[in-house]
């Protein structure tokens, strides 16, 4: 095993057990982990960056369509933001960064927060299984009734129109659960996928090796700070 594979290991094994140091308290092995994260995800990023760039505008320039080289001039005048004496080139760049941004938006959200919203409920309710059909009733009921939880206010709300609002409810609280366990257990899966990491053969001498340094750092740090 060469230097680059044993440092392969090591790595991520010290940058694993120092994130979880948070679990001790905030400590500078935490800290030095959480910058190592931003930075090293900052530096991956730039090298996206870059290739993107190179791909989708500097190849097809040179390859004889000038039109692509209007985004690097528009990219490279934010940076005119720096230089007071250029700084006004920027508000055109951003203007059409901003400009381009809600075009996009809006015709997103048109068509998947309202159009294919309104179409999804548009449901079988006498074909299929007794299950399928379940289903499809609860989809219907719940939209209707969590819309209108928010439609209905003080001046609607009625004897007919307040428990079908307290129905929504019931369901956006039933929504609201799901995507608060999903977003748990997406976050469990993570860190047993750490901890597997951890365990592995291959890893296991570097992980109680590291770990036996850490507890050791993490004592004497508590007992300098104590003093």
């Amino acid at each position: 095993m060469t230097i680059v594979d044993i440092l392969a290991i090591i790595i991520p094994v010290a940058a694993t057990l120092f994130i979880l140091t948070l679990a001790y308290g905030d400590n500078p092995l935490y800290e030095l982990g959480s910058y190592a994260l931003v930075g090293s995800s900052a530096g991956w990023a730039t090298v996206q960056i870059i290739g993107f760039l190179q791909k989708s505008a500097w190849t097809p320039t040179i390859s004889g369509k000038p039109i692509y080289l209007l985004s690097i001039v528009l990219g490279a005048a934010l940076f005119t933001r720096y230089i007071p004496k250029f700084g006004w080139i920027y508000r055109y760049a951003i203007a059409v960064v901003i400009g381009t941004g809600i075009g996009l938006a809006i015709t997103g959200a048109i068509g998947a927060q309202i159009t294919k919203q309104i179409t999804a409920n548009f449901l079988s309710l006498t074909n299929g299984v007794p299950l399928t059909i379940l289903s499809n009733a609860l989809i219907i009921v719940g939209s209707i009734c969590s819309l209108s939880y928010f439609l209905f206010t003080e001046k609607l709300r009625n004897k007919y129109t307040m428990p079908v609002g307290k129905v929504g409810r019931y369901f956006l609280m039933a929504t609201f659960g799901a995507e608060f366990g999903s977003a748990m257990t997406f976050r469990f899966n993570v860190l047993i996928g750490r901890i597997n990491y951890l365990v592995l053969p291959e890893n296991l001498y570097y992980s109680i090796a590291i770990t036996v340094l850490v507890l050791v750092f993490l004592v004497g740090y508590n007992f300098l700070k104590k003093k």
